[in-house]
């Protein structure tokens, strides 16, 4: 399997990093300033020992030619540019933007998947050749597209049309992806798989405190992942993942006997979760609303089971159920 020549790391590391002389990285800096890249002169200074703990300090040469300083371990982060086949998995929001703003050259082509408002995927654009957002949420992709105009951005749920996001991620070097918010580690995993198999970039960074708490739980990183990926391919996909509080409307088996066939205004008034009645021709029209853009009815909700992400006409493949027939 080919996403087993991957490695994956935690980051931050429990253990610290073994720097040399010579070793491109980026250093924190206080003003929260994009340009900390750096190369490692030298591992200590003069009155230190040879341990490196983050009271410790190193001679650094920003590559903006401000000079070399000596800067604290703990600000220092490893950049890992001559690595390819590698996952780097975080927790926190504040790690995912670190490296985000230290891992990528000029040269990169970077997307984030689960790109949210679009904060991060503009640090990514500030820090790499070309920029790709996509987000789930329709509300949150026309924001981002109002506030960072000269990124692109797009609005479909990867797990769900493969053809679209390979055309669009096929020639990234390096992808983000942030789905760990609203998603169980199903789906986190088997994103990451499917990128790894298929894509296949030089880094993946993953924000997922359940694949971080995950991992740290493994002895054996590789091993650990091996089994996970096994876990939820897609030959177990449906055994994992279906709900038993799920339940198919009676109406919505009728519909489905029909093949959907019936005119959209015959299906039930449903409403959201927002009190705001669902708009039926955009969930059951293959085109789907033709009036989407004056339409007063709800866009972002399923007709059938109420979430997000997905139309009724999809709803039992979204929920990986496949109905029974006599």
């Amino acid at each position: 399997r080919k996403e087993e020549n991957y490695e994956f790391r935690v980051f931050p590391s429990e253990t610290p990093h073994l720097f040399q002389k010579g070793n491109p990285v980026f250093v924190w800096l206080r003003s929260d300033k994009n340009t900390g890249s750096a190369i490692i002169e030298d591992t200590k200074q003069p009155s230190q020992g040879d341990d490196q703990d983050e009271t410790k300090r190193m001679l650094v040469r920003y590559t903006n030619n401000e000079g070399n300083f000596w800067v604290n371990l703990k600000r220092i982060i490893p950049v890992f540019s001559n690595q390819t086949n590698l996952v780097l998995i975080c927790s926190e929001t504040d790690d995912y933007r670190r490296l985000a703003r230290s891992q990528l050259n000029n040269d990169d082509i970077v997307a984030e998947i689960g790109s949210s408002y679009g904060i991060c995927t503009d640090i990514l654009s500030q820090h790499a050749k070309c920029a790709k957002g996509i987000e789930i949420s329709e509300d949150l992709f026309i924001q981002s597209k109002k506030t960072y105009p000269h990124i692109q951005f797009y609005n479909f749920d990867i797990l769900f049309n493969m053809p679209l996001a390979r055309s669009i991620l096929g020639d990234c070097t390096k992808i983000f992806v942030d789905i760990g918010g609203n998603r169980d580690l199903g789906p986190v995993v088997r994103v990451t798989r499917w990128l790894c198999e298929e894509i296949r970039p030089a880094l993946v960074v993953v924000k997922s405190r359940s694949l971080v708490n995950s991992c740290k739980s493994s002895t054996d990183t590789q091993d650990w992942w091996s089994s996970l990926s096994s876990t939820f391919s897609s030959s177990h996909q449906l055994e994992e993942s279906q709900d038993p509080s799920f339940q198919i409307q009676d109406w919505f088996k009728k519909a489905m006997d029909g093949g959907f066939l019936q005119k959209p205004l015959k299906y039930p008034v449903r409403l959201s979760s927002d009190g705001v009645a669902i708009c039926r021709s955009h969930n059951y029209l293959k085109d789907g609303c033709p009036k989407v853009d004056v339409c007063r009815f709800d866009h972002h909700h399923c007709h059938h089971c109420g979430e997000t992400g997905h139309v009724a006409i999809t709803c039992l493949s979204h929920h990986n159920i496949q109905r029974q027939h006599p």
